[in-house]
């Protein structure tokens, strides 16, 4: 159900329309000004609220990627960085390296 369903119950529910021809008439246009009202919120608010939150989800998943690729990289830098250091330390006692 969307905003147009519900203000449409809304009006058809309550006391507004009555037996009279002329107030039967204001109803009707009412009705349509309503109508017309919830029509524009629902395609400059809600549909544009729609792509943001579905662009913030694609997003979210992104950072995810990307923060599980930089946890992994910075893994592999500090494990190089210790066997270069491993390696230096070595040559400086003047050891050589087996290949």
């Amino acid at each position: 159900m969307n905003v147009g369903d519900i203000a449409k119950v809304c009006f058809v529910g309550g006391d507004g329309i009555s037996s009279h021809d002329e107030d039967g008439a204001f109803a009707q246009v009412d009705a349509h000004f309503l109508n017309e009202i919830v029509n524009k919120f629902e395609n400059t608010v809600l549909r544009p609220t729609t792509g943001w939150t579905t662009r913030a989800e694609n997003l979210k998943h992104q950072i995810t990627a990307f923060h599980e690729e930089k946890v992994m990289y910075d893994h592999y830098t500090r494990k190089v960085m210790g066997l270069r250091e491993v390696r230096d330390k070595r040559a400086g006692m003047g050891k050589s390296e087996k290949t």
